[in-house]
């Protein structure tokens, strides 16, 4: 249980806070947002194969965005361009699709039509009943943004942009209620994305409702799901230690395997002791 005195510890006073309704950003003008009539529609995207782990990523996410639609595996990792004609063909603006590498979770978020796009690495991931958070607040209810000040520099913008395209919803959508009855926070950590999620209470305590996510951004590309680089992460990426432990339980597995191909080796080579059946013969 705590306040909104607790974003002032984080991320200083409460009016250099950014602040966005979760149907409008900064780049919309009002004329755009008027002829906008059914907004824009956000499809998350799972690529073939993944584990557990990602797949409840992406039930927490439709659990607190319900009005982002789910949409068929993704087959082909290496065409990564095609997840732009999927969103077209599900009539959505916005795609988020997630995909693995042997040590890592990716999430990248894309403009279908006009870019850009940003690939993250889940640094971490806690679910809603991870936790035990107490926050319990309306499904359906209108998300209101809240970005910490470090999101206004140019470097930030475009990750400003496409979050709350992505976590936000559009102004007349079908699914939403009109009051606002929670609140995502993405504060800026060490070069990092937290995304905290909120429940407004009585007398305005705020409760955790889930999840929480932690992102590092990898790679920025200008057009939808693909174009030029941009910009790209060039730090080396240090492993977690849920990494080194799977490291270690496949070095002893491999350990294990070598030694029995050794002794079965050995075994094949053995020469037998026993003399032959002609030798038996001249000993007599």
């Amino acid at each position: 249980m705590f306040t909104l005195v607790m974003f002032k510890r984080i991320s200083g006073e409460r009016d250099s806070l950014s602040v966005l309704s979760s149907g409008s950003s900064e780049d919309e003008s009002s004329d755009e947002r008027h002829d906008m009539k059914n907004g824009w529609k956000t499809a998350i995207i799972g690529a073939r194969g993944i584990s557990y782990s990602s797949r409840k990523v992406i039930n927490d996410v439709m659990a607190i965005c319900p009005y982002v639609r789910k949409e068929s595996k993704f087959e082909s990792k290496k065409e990564i361009s095609k997840i732009a004609e999927i969103c077209e063909l599900s009539n959505c603006s916005h795609g988020i699709y997630i995909s693995e590498s042997r040590d890592s979770t990716f999430v990248t978020l894309g403009d279908s039509k006009l870019g850009p796009t940003i690939k993250y690495r889940l640094e971490s991931y806690f679910g809603i009943h991870d936790l035990f958070f107490e926050g319990n607040c309306s499904k359906n209810s209108r998300p209101l943004l809240l970005f910490s000040p470090g999101f206004d520099d140019k470097i930030w913008k475009e990750h400003k942009n496409l979050l709350s395209k992505c976590f936000g919803a559009a102004i007349n959508h079908k699914r939403i209620k009109p009051f606002f009855d929670r609140v995502f926070y993405f504060c800026l950590f060490e070069d990092k994305i937290v995304i905290r999620h909120f429940e407004f209470g009585d007398d305005f305590e705020i409760r955790e409702v889930g999840p929480r996510i932690l992102l590092e951004p990898m790679l920025v590309l200008e057009g939808p799901f693909g174009g030029k680089v941009s910009w790209k992460n060039v730090k080396p990426h240090m492993p977690s230690a849920e990494d080194v432990k799977k490291v270690l339980k496949s070095s002893k597995r491999n350990q294990k395997r070598a030694s029995n191909l050794i002794s079965r080796e050995r075994k094949l080579q053995a020469v037998d002791n026993e003399p032959e059946y002609e030798d038996i013969l001249f000993q007599q």
